[in-house]
């Protein structure tokens, strides 16, 4: 069986506490030989922006059993709901792909 996450948060280097339930589900499920695929998009404000952090590109990982595939990027559009949604399901659908 393999189950698909697509968590709100998930835990990362500069924020470790973030989404550490969705986290810990995983690597249960791990455990019980269920092969878990986590994507996690971060969508940052434009006034978090860092110069040295690759943005636009799907980085993969595994840990503890885990694949982590995570895309960070920036809300270019904010207080433009529709817009930010629609620019989300595209990220999405790059992931999968």
């Amino acid at each position: 069986m393999k189950i698909f996450l697509l968590p709100s948060w998930y835990p990362s280097k500069e924020k470790p506490l973030d989404g550490i339930f969705f986290k810990e589900q995983a690597e249960a499920l791990v455990k019980e030989n269920i092969e878990v695929v986590v994507v996690n998009i971060v969508i940052k404000s434009i006034k978090e922006r860092d110069v040295k952090e690759e943005v636009n590109k799907l980085k993969f990982y595994e840990e503890n059993g885990v694949k982590v595939y995570r895309y960070v990027t920036y809300n270019y559009i904010p207080r433009l709901t529709e817009i930010y949604l629609r620019y989300y399901s595209s990220i999405l659908n790059k992931v999968i792909s």
